[in-house]
């Protein structure tokens, strides 16, 4: 038993093109494969992004460690005792009092 599938491309009695049932399941797999192959691009450029937000904030956090240790530590180097440290190292002694010149303003130079 033969089954005779016959194609026309021509129009029927109202206007429609008439398609067989061998390009009406080839263009449903063909539609199903395309619209498979869009979501799973898409699922795997989402997961993509999504590593790479991971990574950027664990950059962010790293970032923000070291900053607080450095914010630490431009602290330390300016309390007063290291300051009074440094100044007894390097062998440094206080003024008793400051004398400032003034200048009138014409008799300096100017760039």
């Amino acid at each position: 038993m033969t089954r005779d599938v016959q194609i026309s491309y021509s129009r029927g009695a109202s206007g429609v093109f008439k398609v067989g049932p061998v390009i009406l399941g080839f263009a449903t797999l063909f539609l199903i494969g395309a619209l498979s192959f869009f979501y799973l691009s898409q699922i795997n450029e989402t997961v993509e992004r999504g590593y790479e937000v991971k990574e950027l904030e664990k950059r962010v956090e790293e970032l923000k460690a070291e900053n607080h240790e450095l914010e630490l530590r431009a602290a330390e180097l300016q309390s007063i005792d290291r300051i009074k440290e440094r100044t007894e190292k390097l062998n440094m002694v206080k003024i008793a009092g400051a004398r400032y010149i003034k200048f009138k303003e014409e008799e300096l130079a100017k760039r």
